[in-house]
């Protein structure tokens, strides 16, 4: 790159209302830094974990900046007058150039602060931090296993693990919680059953909403498919055990028959015998 450009670091948004148009963001930093000074933009759709409200996760890359030549004044320009404890003076003769140095204090207030606040249109703004690449993970390498004759022992194959890193039964279980993924999960069917039970009572046809109903039952939707997700990932043989500590009479029972405790204590008693 040349000596005489600037270039202005990958900048992330994390989190911009779902409203704003891309025109806003190029508007906005053209702005700021000039025409065409953004080489890439790209933005994510996501949706809040907590109230389902979407947003976009936003990436910039810029193009470099070529500063311009300091320009003479106009012969016809009056030179600009300072007024100081000296006395009145007059500024260069030589016309400089804003962009570049709006561009060095916003990449010296980024590395300084770490996160820079650009509003858009007031009152609202932009939270931009620098954004930085991982680094792509290396590919595992292949290896020759012994053959099954040289074993002198097979081992057993253990739980399947959700993180990477030793841990031993006792951690494992304690982090996977099954009662506690199952209980969630019927809470949220049981608040679903219960909603459209209401409406039955009241004479209203579960499948007719409102606006805002229909935004609930989105959410609570999205709700389960999650919590749904993080009980599949229960081995199906703990996810059976979980099954039996329940009566089988009601839609939902949140009293076990065993406490969280008693319950993991019960599976770590069934991995030392190998019995899971």
């Amino acid at each position: 790159m040349s000596a005489r450009t600037i270039q202005i670091p990958a900048l992330c948004i994390p989190r911009v209302f779902h409203r704003v148009t891309d025109r806003v963001i190029y508007g906005t930093f053209e702005r700021l830094f000039g025409r065409a000074c953004i080489a890439d933009l790209t933005m994510l759709p996501r949706q809040d974990r907590n109230t389902s409200e979407p947003y976009y996760l936003v990436f910039i890359h810029f193009n470099a900046y070529t500063p311009q030549v300091l320009l003479p004044r106009s012969a016809s320009v009056s030179p600009t007058l300072e007024f100081t404890d000296n006395g009145v003076v007059e500024t260069a003769e030589f016309v400089e150039d804003d962009i570049f140095q709006r561009i060095s204090s916003f990449i010296t207030q980024l590395g300084q602060d770490k996160e820079v606040r650009i509003e858009y249109r007031a009152p609202y703004f932009f939270k931009v931090t620098k954004y930085v690449q991982r680094k792509p993970r290396a590919a595992p390498q292949p290896q020759i296993l012994p053959s099954e004759e040289s074993c002198a022992t097979p081992a057993r194959s253990p739980l399947p693990l959700y993180g990477q890193g030793n841990q031993n039964i006792d951690e494992y279980i304690k982090k996977m919680k099954p009662m506690e993924r199952w209980l969630k999960l019927n809470e949220v069917k049981t608040v679903l059953a219960e909603f459209s039970e209401s409406k039955s009572e009241r004479g209203e046809s579960p499948e007719i909403l409102s606006r805002l109903e229909e935004r609930w039952v989105q959410a609570r939707g999205w709700e389960l498919k999650r919590k749904e997700r993080e009980w599949a990932q229960v081995p199906k043989n703990i996810q059976e055990l979980v099954f039996d500590e329940f009566p089988p009479e009601g839609r939902i029972v949140n009293m076990p028959r065993k406490s969280e405790e008693e319950f993991l204590q019960m599976l770590v008693n069934k991995y030392n015998r190998g019995e899971l």
